[in-house]
Parts: structure tokens; sequence; C-alpha cells
């Protein structure tokens, strides 16, 4: 969390990303790829909506990504699910898919042809 921007944390995790997919790009499958960067992706919106701390500034960056308003706000108000609950909510999902991070240039894990 550390207040850092998710731009910030795509370069970072990228190093790992591409370190991880020349060592293990070799013997495992593209299920199991495709997975991982699902998780990971899960991960960096649980990060997200953790760093926007109150409804008011979740509701702004989920108007701001597109949504429909009364689905935003419907989403915004489940109190008592955590970030990690929200991070696989449907609207964040829909805002923050795997568009967006392919956009901010997160690596995807894929298979090495040897």
């Amino acid at each position: 969390m550390r207040g850092r921007n998710i731009r910030t944390i795509v370069q970072e995790l990228n190093q790992y990303l591409r370190g991880w997919n020349n060592y293990y790009g070799l013997i495992h499958t593209q299920r199991r790829f495709e997975d991982w960067t699902g998780w990971i992706r899960r991960r960096l919106r649980n990060l997200l909506w953790a760093q926007w701390r109150n409804n008011w500034r979740r509701a702004e960056e989920l108007l701001k990504a597109g949504l429909d308003p009364t689905f935003v706000f419907y989403t915004v108000r489940q109190r008592w699910k955590g970030p990690w609950a929200m991070s696989n909510s449907s609207a964040m999902k829909q805002a923050f898919g795997p568009g967006y991070f392919r956009q901010l240039g997160l690596h995807e894990l894929t298979i090495r042809s040897p």
C-alpha cells in the first residue's frame, strides 16, 4: 500500500513477473498462468479499493471509470465486505479488468516456446 501510485506498483511488479515467466514458462500450463495473472489483477484491485479508504472516493473513482451511478452506489454501500471481497465485485472487474491493466503495462504470464 504505502500510498503509491498503481503505475509504480505495476512497473515494480513487472520485473518479478518477467522473471517468473522466464523461469516457469517452460514447465507450467497456460491455464495455471491465466489463474496466476487473474489473481495478480485481483490483488491490484484490492490495493486500489483499500487505498481509496472511504466510500466517497470509491464512488468517485468508479464513476470516473465510466460505470452507471446506480451500480456504483449499490457496490459502494456494501460496507460489510472487505477489500478482498470487493476486489472480486462485478463493478471492480468491469472498471478495472484485463484491459485496464494491459493499458498500464502489466506483464501477463505466458508459455514460452522451447
